[in-house]
């Protein structure tokens, strides 16, 4: 199943999720094990999304580095990145298959150059726009550390991927601050393990849900109705902001973001996203 398959990629599906599916066998057929291992549907879901699988030469000693490379370019997690056609996984293992029976060993060479697709594929792949993205990152950072109020203005044709430079940044950064603030909440902790949980989960057509769970100090009842507000903060370097743009983010695409006390000293905050 190629990372596009799951269903949490907002990716489109061609014939190079079947070059994926084709790797996994091929990885198979040489390691004599799967590229992951996972106890559930979910935990399938998450290795071939995000995990890195080990390349095929460090699990079988000898094992030519050009055929794990091979392997590995099979299985990119994104469809721009592995081979675009089967003609070019061909060629490359015939010119492996040629090197071993005229030398004896495979000499290295580019991989990919006689795989040229004859169809138009309009990458989904956000490119050349680091700078952007940095700047937009570095602006929320500052604000959510030091306060004040600060306009960033995107502009450009219509087209050219403003809306997806935005959104990646914005989601990206409640995340990160979630994540911040739990690690921050754990530093004074000396009587059990700092332990942070992530988890996320979506059931069929339902809404993403992830959580960030820490066991920091808690949360008390005094403070829980005044988490969200602007400038409130429990932080003594803390503005106050962070969590009030968090969810001004999280309501803008149509979700939500709260925080939840369990059990002791585990504070709980989720969001949700359609």
């Amino acid at each position: 199943m190629a990372p596009e398959q799951t269903g949490r990629m907002n990716r489109s599906m061609d014939f190079r999720s079947d070059l994926y599916a084709l790797g996994v066998t091929f990885y198979e057929m040489l390691t004599g094990r799967l590229p992951f291992t996972a106890a559930d549907p979910m935990g399938w879901v998450h290795c071939h999304i995000a995990r890195q699988p080990v390349p095929p030469n460090e699990r079988v000693a000898g094992l030519p580095r050009l055929l794990s490379a091979i392997m590995m370019k099979l299985l990119a997690k994104t469809a721009e990145e592995r081979y675009q056609t089967a003609a070019g996984v061909e060629a490359d293992f015939r010119r492996c298959l040629a090197d071993l029976e005229l030398n004896g060993h495979i000499d290295p060479f580019p991989l990919g150059v006689h795989d040229a697709s004859d169809w138009l594929l309009i990458p989904e792949k956000l490119y050349g726009r680091e700078r952007e993205i940095d700047a937009l990152v570095t602006a929320f950072d500052r604000v959510a550390a030091h306060g004040g109020t600060e306009l960033l203005v995107v502009s450009g044709y219509s087209g050219i991927g403003k809306s997806s430079v935005v959104d990646r940044v914005q989601l990206q950064q409640v995340i990160i601050n979630l994540v911040m603030n739990g690690i921050e909440a754990m530093q004074s902790v000396t009587d059990r393990p700092r332990e942070l949980l992530i988890r996320s989960r979506q059931h069929e057509k339902q809404p993403v849900l992830v959580s960030v769970t820490d066991c920091g100090v808690g949360i008390s009842a005094e403070n829980a109705d005044r988490l969200f507000n602007a400038f409130f903060t429990t932080k003594s370097s803390g503005m106050g902001m962070g969590l009030s743009i968090c969810r001004s983010i999280m309501e803008a695409h149509g979700g939500r973001l709260w925080a939840t006390a369990n059990i002791p000293h585990v504070p709980r905050f989720s969001s949700q996203y359609r």
